[in-house]
């Protein structure tokens, strides 16, 4: 199947019958499905820290202020989201450059002082990392979803599919994310005898987690049956809304 994607939207595509039609993200379908309890109190703290930044601004524009704290979280995500896509395209130049010169990472000088970026490469130079692909576009057919893996590596001489994320801290569905990557490359013919699945908490405030997996099957076994989850609820959510459409009219 011809697939492609497309960095404005973030749009996973393939052709059929002659059309471009969007398919699911594998992140997208696992954030629809999983909740994620941990950022609840993080948002009502982001509520709380924008009161106190502007309670000057209360007495003449409380409704204002409200209205923003509703979105503070919001906001700072998205701001971490571009530190963090930051973090994840220098480390894509990174090893992009291992890979075409065959040769071990080094750090670029204009980024030394970026601990995010040098835990990585002394993680890598420690582990001996052979790096095989970086940022490489997926497809499954079967499930009709699109993906983006950050890294495919060898460490002593097993292969390992990576991830790299710059959250607060490693959770399961981290490797339910990779799960999908694997099931993927599988279906295009690739990296069939994969050890296990790495992840690598590269934090904004300078500290570094290394989790690993060889619970390959297990791993597979939640992101499909997340797949399905996902699957039912979006067919019923649909009939639900072609219902209330019918009894509007």
């Amino acid at each position: 199947m011809e697939y492609k994607f497309t960095e404005k939207g973030h749009r996973y595509e393939a052709l059929v019958d002659g059309v471009w039609k969007k398919m699911t993200g594998c992140t997208t379908m696992l954030n629809r499905v999983i909740a994620k309890p941990q950022l609840i109190p993080w948002s009502a703290k982001m509520a709380v820290e924008h009161f106190k930044k502007n309670k000057k601004r209360l007495d003449n524009e409380f409704d204002t202020v409200c209205d923003e704290a509703k979105v503070a979280h919001r906001k700072k995500k998205e701001e971490a989201g571009e530190k963090g896509t930051n973090v994840h395209e220098i480390i894509e130049k990174i090893i992009k450059e291992a890979i075409r010169n065959d040769s071990i990472v080094s750090i670029p000088k204009e980024f030394e002082e970026n601990k995010q970026v040098k835990h990585f490469i002394d993680w890598a130079l420690e582990n001996k990392v052979k790096f095989l692909e970086s940022e490489k576009i997926l497809c499954s057919e079967k499930m009709f979803m699109g993906g983006t893996v950050d890294f495919v590596c060898e460490i002593d001489d097993q292969i390992f599919i990576g991830d790299i994320k710059t959250g607060k801290d490693i959770y399961a569905d981290a490797f339910f994310q990779i799960a999908g990557y694997h099931i993927m490359l599988e279906e295009m013919g690739l990296y069939k005898n994969v050890t296990g699945y790495v992840v690598l908490n590269l934090r904004k405030d300078g500290t570094f987690k290394e989790a690993r997996s060889i619970s390959n099957d297990e791993n597979k076994k939640a992101f499909l049956n997340y797949y399905e989850i996902d699957k039912i609820t979006q067919k019923l959510n649909n009939n639900i809304i072609q219902t209330r459409k019918f009894i509007k009219q």
